[in-house]
Formats: structure tokens, C-alpha cells, sequence
């Protein structure tokens, strides 16, 4: 969850952890609408393309990535 409002906590949806090359990450509306999407690590900051704040409600996203454990290299989408 996070909570895009200003705070300083939790303003920005992103994708971390080790052992992994990110390669794109895509955020939909619960009816498949794609509202975001980065071919980096940048946080969605909770805003539509249009600039304006995405409603609350539930969101899903699609993450395109490469992981590497234990010299095993294989490529993900989840």
C-alpha cells in the first residue's frame, strides 16, 4: 500500500530488491486501463497521465524483470 499525499512516507508505488534487473513495471485501473508506466525505477506517484490524482481504490500491476540467484538468470513477468 502506499499513501501518495505528501507526507515524506510511502508517497511513491516502486519496485526494489536484490538479485534483480527491473525492466519495466505497469499499473492498471482494476478494469484494465493502463494509468502508469515506467521502463525504469521511477515511483508512480498516485497521478493519471492527464496529471491529475489517480481515485483511491485497487490497482494491479504488471512487473517485467530479470532475477539472478545463485549465478541462475532467468526472466520474469508476475
Amino acid at each position: 500500500m502506499f499513501t501518495p499525499n505528501n507526507d515524506g512516507e510511502n508517497d511513491g508505488f516502486f519496485v526494489t530488491g536484490t538479485s534483480l534487473e527491473l525492466h519495466s513495471t505497469t499499473t492498471f485501473y482494476r478494469w484494465g486501463q493502463v494509468v502508469f508506466q515506467t521502463n525504469y525505477n521511477s515511483p508512480w506517484d498516485g497521478r493519471l497521465s492527464s496529471g491529475q490524482k489517480a481515485p483511491d481504490g485497487t490497482y494491479y500491476f504488471l512487473i517485467d524483470f530479470t532475477k539472478n540467484e545463485s549465478g541462475i538468470i532467468s526472466r520474469e513477468i508476475r
